[in-house]
């Protein structure tokens, strides 16, 4: 009872900050985290354990996280969460992260979410040089290099949302 009552209280002042028309207008394309305040993030990588560990970080630096362990699921909560920034492996069973960055491109919904690619493909010496990046159809994504420390990753992640 006690959530319901302090959800009811944030509506109630986000709907005094907006109009109506334009709060309604974010509820429908799931942007709700803009007015919060919180920037939400969908992490894609099929280690359970990494997708702790990121879920864990980020949550600290308050980001509203969101775990998929699979591009075909990415594809679809990315549709359907809305996400700021995605987070997503290259290397995964179903569906690879090349694969679904060029289907997010093409869906006018998704084509301008900002991705970073998390990878075991970059080397020693990418990781030294300061832009690496990976070229999926005509456009380039940010990669980190696994391992990485959780400095690097808010670094670019910051860069990436400005």
């Amino acid at each position: 009872m006690c959530m319901l009552k302090s959800s009811i209280i944030i509506y109630k002042n986000i709907l005094s900050c907006y109009n109506i028309f334009e709060f309604t207008k974010l509820l429908q394309t799931k942007r709700l985290s803009q007015i919060m305040g919180n920037k939400k993030i969908l992490i894609v990588d099929d280690d359970d354990e990494l997708l702790g560990l990121l879920e864990k970080k980020l949550i600290q630096e308050e980001y509203d996280v969101v775990k998929i362990t699979s591009g075909k699921d990415a594809i679809e909560k990315t549709k359907k969460y809305g996400p700021d920034i995605i987070l997503m492996d290259i290397i995964m069973p179903d569906i690879d992260g090349a694969e679904v960055a060029r289907q997010l491109q093409a869906d006018s919904l998704t084509r301008n979410i900002p991705l970073i690619f998390l990878t075991g493909m970059i080397t020693k010496d990418d990781k030294a040089s300061t832009k690496s990046s990976l070229k999926v159809g005509d456009r380039e994504y940010p990669a980190i290099g696994k391992p990485f420390t959780s400095q690097e990753l808010l670094d670019t992640i910051n860069r990436v949302l400005g």
